[in-house]
């Protein structure tokens, strides 16, 4: 294996010297500059006829729910999301749940999403089923896809 190696490195080595001597440099140079041209130009094409994506009715949902609390006149010192989206769009701070929900404090907003909210221990329907801890402020989108809640100071302790 070793003897294989070495004599495929000097056919290698040989073929190479080709390239080297004073006649092919120029050669050598002109199929360098014409190989990063074109990949230059399909770089330049690539970047031109790509278009964007729409956003999905989550993405337009998130975007709502940002657009309505940042010009909503709510306290927004803490506010939990758990979507991408929201947290591309929103402005503020904003954090993902590492508490449960019944431990969050009163005024504590939470933009509750389809897709991932459940995920983190935020279900839909326990937050609409306690309204003495829940106020649902906004949805958005047709199911809701999102919508926004406030931990409310009325929440009995558990």
């Amino acid at each position: 294996f070793g003897l294989a190696a070495a004599l495929g490195l000097e056919q290698l080595l040989t073929a190479s010297q080709h390239f080297t001597r004073p006649a092919n440099q120029r050669t050598w140079a002109i199929l360098r500059t014409s190989f990063l041209l074109i990949c230059a130009i399909l770089a330049v094409v690539a970047g031109l006829s790509t278009r964007p994506l729409p956003l999905d009715d989550e993405g337009v949902a998130l975007q709502n729910a940002t657009n309505w609390l940042s010009e909503s006149d709510l306290d927004q010192t803490s506010v939990i999301a758990s979507h991408v989206w929201f947290e591309y769009f929103y402005d503020g701070d904003s954090s993902g749940l590492t508490t449960p929900a019944a431990d969050l404090q009163p005024g504590t907003i939470v933009v509750w999403d389809q897709h991932y909210s459940e995920r983190v221990g935020l279900v839909y329907d326990d937050l609409i089923s306690l309204p003495d801890c829940w106020q649902e402020a906004a949805q958005f989108g047709d199911g809701p896809v999102a919508a926004i809640f406030i931990k409310s100071a009325r929440c009995p302790a558990d």
